[in-house]
């Protein structure tokens, strides 16, 4: 599955571990459902790149199990929405079980901190505030 509508940043690969095609119908449903998951894992703070991976991991977990069990996609109403939630279900696990990133500030309220490490700050920021005070 080269490129994807849209988004030709995504590519699975078309076989298995052990060198099985996957199912064409489940490579069709990635495409359809490439946005959608995007959307998702912005919405939970998950990179592309670990989304792409997390879709590639369902495309062949997905094949390998209705390969195995033929009868159990009759049991499958909308393979879409299936193999979408698939997909979210592994991408909110492991948003859970990884610590969220946080904004911290830019470097130069980094360099900032750092220099309040000098004991001499307490002096510089007492002066900063007697010249605020002063010019209003």
């Amino acid at each position: 599955m080269g490129g994807i509508e849209d988004n030709p940043t995504l590519w699975v690969e078309p076989r298995d571990k052990l060198g099985r095609p996957i199912d064409a119908e489940i490579l069709s449903v990635a495409r359809r459902s490439w946005k959608r998951v995007l959307i998702f894992a912005r919405q939970h703070g998950v990179d592309e790149a670990i989304a792409a991976g997390v879709l590639e991991t369902a495309v062949h977990a997905l094949s390998s199990a209705l390969g195995r069990r033929p009868q159990s996609r009759e049991q499958i109403k909308n393979l879409d929405d299936y193999f979408f939630w698939v997909v979210a279900h592994r991408l909110y696990r492991r948003t859970a079980k990884e610590p969220p990133i946080e904004y911290v500030g830019s470097v130069d309220e980094l360099d900032l901190v750092r220099s309040s490490k000098n004991p001499d700050w307490v002096a510089r920021f007492e002066n900063q505030l007697l010249l605020n005070e002063l010019s209003t």
